[in-house]
């Protein structure tokens, strides 16, 4: 048998209100506005470090307790920071570049824990997802079965065919429902630096119990 004990609190709270299933949400992005008839950029970036992130993001929505969404211009990194008990996703970087997410614990998310899609040079190292649910507000039937797992790297929707340079390394999955991960497949004579050293355990879902991981073909790929 095997367990993880992680630390949630931290001195720094983010934490969301309880509005129509709503608590809120940090995100990050690159912008364009006018201003006295001139297009100004505005250009987002999120540098965190020993942050506790709790109640946020929205449920049945993509809307993540923390996210990048076309944030392309400036690096970010958040690290050592504890994310927890959220009614959706955990994190969700959408079309962005140069993320770096490191030793961080995430706790009670659904239906996805950290979700990737088409987005560059990102690097997701050293993180603890624990506790990711099936929806409670959705009902499966013969015809729909709801997508659920810890860590999905590009492998959720057609967009992340567009993923490249995406590191994923020695992360653990645990008590998660359908799958620890979502990947997207190797050649079988290519060389793995982009995804190794991680761990599934605990996971559940089907008749069978659950998987460590499931892979696809790479999207990105003809």
């Amino acid at each position: 048998m095997r367990g993880e004990v992680v630390l949630l609190s931290r001195n720094i709270v983010v934490a969301g209100e309880n509005v129509e299933s709503w608590g809120g949400r940090v995100i990050t992005g690159d912008s364009m506005e006018f201003s006295d008839g001139e297009i100004v950029f505005k250009y987002g970036q999120t540098i965190m470090d020993n942050v506790e992130i709790y109640n946020c993001s929205q449920q049945d929505s993509y809307d993540a307790a923390i996210g990048w969404n076309s944030a392309i211009t400036l690096e970010s990194s958040v690290t050592n920071s504890a994310i927890h008990n959220g009614l959706g996703w955990a994190v969700h970087i959408e079309t962005s570049k140069n993320v770096v997410f490191d030793n961080n614990v995430m706790f009670n998310f659904r239906p996805f824990g950290l979700v990737v899609e088409a987005s560059q040079d990102i690097i997701i190292t050293n993180n603890v997802l624990i506790k990711v649910v099936e929806r409670d507000t959705i009902e499966a039937n013969w015809s729909y079965v709801d997508a659920k797992g810890g860590y999905s790297i590009c492998a959720l929707l057609a967009s992340s065919a567009s993923c490249s340079n995406v590191t994923v390394n020695y992360n653990i999955a645990a008590g998660i429902t359908q799958a620890g991960f979502w990947a997207m497949a190797l050649d079988c004579d290519e060389e793995n630096d982009r995804f190794y050293g991680n761990v599934a355990h605990s996971v559940y879902g089907t008749d069978e119990g659950g998987h460590g991981a499931i892979f696809f073909n790479d999207k990105s790929r003809p």
